[in-house]
């Protein structure tokens, strides 16, 4: 599989097996790390591949956008459920500055979209102002209400 169809692939992986890990009954939390693992592993795979961040990928809500561009969002994927896991879990919800300094960089130009898509909640509450700390505007502009 060519690294612009590993890359598109990734993105959409995780819906199938979620839905299959549901549907089944799972015979260990070993295999559910074992699959984890090998999934993380094609993926930093793909984004490895000598070229890989000058490649366009088919987003399939997106469209066209940058390899780059996916590696950004798959970062930010990444961070806001380290977020979420954090709050469920009642442990340290503080992200890594830079994380959301750069998550933020990305996902802002895009408030519009966020609004209107429907993938994250209700997208900005439009009550987290200017001043506030970027990971509470970055959790505010992702649905989240800490």
């Amino acid at each position: 599989m060519a690294v612009g169809a590993t890359m598109s692939y990734q993105i959409l992986a995780g819906e199938p097996w979620a839905s299959e890990t549901v549907a089944e009954e799972v015979s260990s939390a070993r295999d559910l790390k074992a699959e984890w693992e090998r999934r993380t592993a094609e993926e930093r795979a793909g984004f490895a591949a000598v070229g890989a961040l000058g490649h366009t990928v088919a987003h399939p809500v997106m469209g066209d956008i940058t390899s780059r561009q996916f590696l950004g969002m798959r970062v930010g994927d990444a961070l806001l459920h380290a977020w979420d896991l954090a709050r469920a879990t009642g442990t340290d919800e503080e992200l890594a500055p830079e994380l959301v300094a750069q998550v933020w960089a990305q996902m802002s130009p895009m408030a519009d979209f966020i609004e209107k898509s429907g993938f994250f909640g209700s997208g900005p509450s439009g009550e987290v102002g200017d001043d506030a700390p970027l990971q509470a505007r970055l959790l505010d502009l992702s649905g989240r209400r800490p």
